[in-house]
């Protein structure tokens, strides 16, 4: 995977990070599949743009981005393999049907009654795609 980046040396004045703002003459860029950094390199913070390249093997299909915390995260990336869909964790999706039975639990009064059944089928077709995603993906994931 291929980026250019560029890191200001100092922060612009009323700049929000979110968290503590970077230090030093250096910033981290990491490499993130599926969730998890598994590569970095150190990039001059010296407001230019530097090429960054990360040569990573991936064994399945997964979503790839990059991410300077806490300034940068690019859109993630699908890499498929072998033709197969991305199964990156079963606790995620098992989580996202946590969400969406928490929202139906949450949003079922708000939704017009005429259209209420329509909804809940739909609810319920989005919990049996993720129960499949969980069913594919790999044990402890």
């Amino acid at each position: 995977m291929k980026a250019k980046v560029a890191f200001a040396r100092e922060l612009p004045l009323g700049t929000a990070v979110g968290g503590n703002p970077p230090q030093g003459a250096t910033r981290r860029v990491e490499l993130v599949v599926n969730g998890s950094a598994v590569a970095f390199k150190d990039v001059p913070a010296d407001d230019k743009p530097h090429d960054v390249e990360f040569s990573v093997p991936l064994a399945k299909s997964s979503w790839v981005a990059i991410r300077q915390t806490p300034a940068l995260h690019t859109n993630p990336v699908a890499v498929l393999v072998g033709g197969k869909p991305i199964r990156a964790s079963r606790a995620s999706a098992l989580w996202c049907i946590g969400v969406i039975e928490q929202l139906w639990r949450v949003r079922q009064g708000n939704i017009v009654a005429a259209e209420r059944k329509e909804a809940k089928e739909m609810f319920d077709k989005a919990i049996e795609i993720y129960k499949k995603i969980a069913e594919e993906s790999d044990e402890g994931s």
